[in-house]
């Protein structure tokens, strides 16, 4: 059987307990807007290597702000008309 033993577990329990809960929140936020931090960058990168000698560097990082762009619009507005249309705009730009 494995596990951390229940010395160990009462000492994880109390720090827990013992945790400020605005701090607590605190950190939690900031170690969730880091990762989203970094996934958003290693998109980014990902991106642009993909692009590499396919486009010129400024029509890339153009396509990717579109991309993102419409991608937020979507999940705020739904599949609406409009935002419908900007897609089809991004996805005839890239084909481009």
């Amino acid at each position: 059987m494995t596990g951390i033993g229940p010395v160990r577990a009462k000492r994880i329990t109390d720090a827990w307990v013992d945790v400020d809960p605005e701090r607590l929140g605190r950190l939690l936020r900031n170690s969730a807007k880091e990762l989203k931090s970094r996934g958003a960058k290693a998109l980014y990168e990902t991106f642009m290597d993909a692009a590499k000698g396919s486009m010129p560097e400024d029509r890339a990082k153009l396509l990717f702000a579109a991309v993102i762009g419409v991608n937020m619009l979507s999940r705020v507005a739904g599949d609406a008309r409009w935002v419908a249309a900007l897609r089809r705009s991004v996805k005839d730009a890239a084909a481009e």
